[in-house]
């Protein structure tokens, strides 16, 4: 069983506190003119913002992000007929709150993703990026830790997702400054930590479970991972449509007017 938050080493605690980024106002303008709702979740409200209607997508943003960064997709999405939904996964929040979580994780992440979609019904498609994409896919694929999560959609669609969870570990370690016996030290505590074993998280070996229409979606500048390290780059031929756009980062993918498009 998962360990409390309390019982995390400094190296757990470190990879499991997103960083924190500060509001612009554009974001907070959008969002507050966004249909505003709350899901509850394992003791806690997650904030959700809808815009438009039709078919529900739901929009599932990455580690350190929140449904704010997501408001340009959606905004395109609603134009072009659908419900975007999107929602601040815990430990993330969009506008200020006065009781935060601080601690969250891959598992959390993907059982929120899941309540999400019970709460909202029938949904046509889900969008994740990065840690969201991961998420989706083991939630969606009912992985260790995630076999009650399991939801359908028509069509999912991932965009700057990390081949494995060992890919997310060597860009922290980058970003962090540690070193291999650091990073082998991290390994082997979140896998006792979370009783998994890292090498079950494999996204293209998880793509081939699912049932919807799969795109993948990769910026071809991306600064956290190189193209090898992605699913766009280990995902098995035929299995899903893969669009790499040219001079879009990890995170700038979400403002690219080819990505809307291809999203749509």
């Amino acid at each position: 069983m998962e360990k409390e938050a309390a019982e995390y080493s400094r190296l757990v605690r470190m990879f499991a506190t997103p960083p924190a980024l500060p509001l612009s106002e554009g974001e907070m303008n959008a969002l507050k003119k966004a249909d505003m709702f709350t899901v509850r979740f394992e003791g806690w409200d997650l904030p959700c913002y809808g815009w438009g209607e039709g078919r529900t997508v739901l929009l599932c943003h990455g580690w350190g992000s929140r449904a704010g960064h997501l408001t340009l997709l959606a905004r395109s999405l609603a134009q072009a007929g659908f419900r975007a939904i999107a929602f601040d996964a815990p430990a993330h929040h969009s506008l200020p709150v006065e009781k935060k979580k601080e601690y969250s994780n891959m598992f959390e992440f993907g059982r929120a993703i899941a309540q999400v979609v019970r709460n909202l019904g029938d949904v046509y498609g889900v969008f994740g990026h990065s840690l969201g994409a991961m998420a989706s896919l083991f939630a969606m694929a009912a992985y260790p830790h995630l076999e009650e999560s399991s939801f359908s959609c028509s069509k999912l669609l991932l965009a700057s997702a990390p081949a494995t969870t060992r890919h997310v570990i060597g860009n922290f370690c980058r970003i962090h400054s540690l070193d291999e016996s650091q990073r082998r030290t991290l390994e082997d505590e979140l896998q006792t930590t979370f009783a998994m074993a890292l090498d079950d998280y494999d996204c293209a070996r998880a793509l081939k479970t699912i049932p919807p229409a799969t795109m993948i979606i990769q910026g071809a500048n991306d600064e956290y991972f190189v193209l090898e390290e992605t699913l766009a780059h280990t995902a098995a031929p035929g299995i899903s449509r893969i669009v790499v756009i040219t001079g879009c980062g990890h995170n700038r993918v979400l403002a690219s007017k080819k990505a809307f498009t291809e999203t749509k």
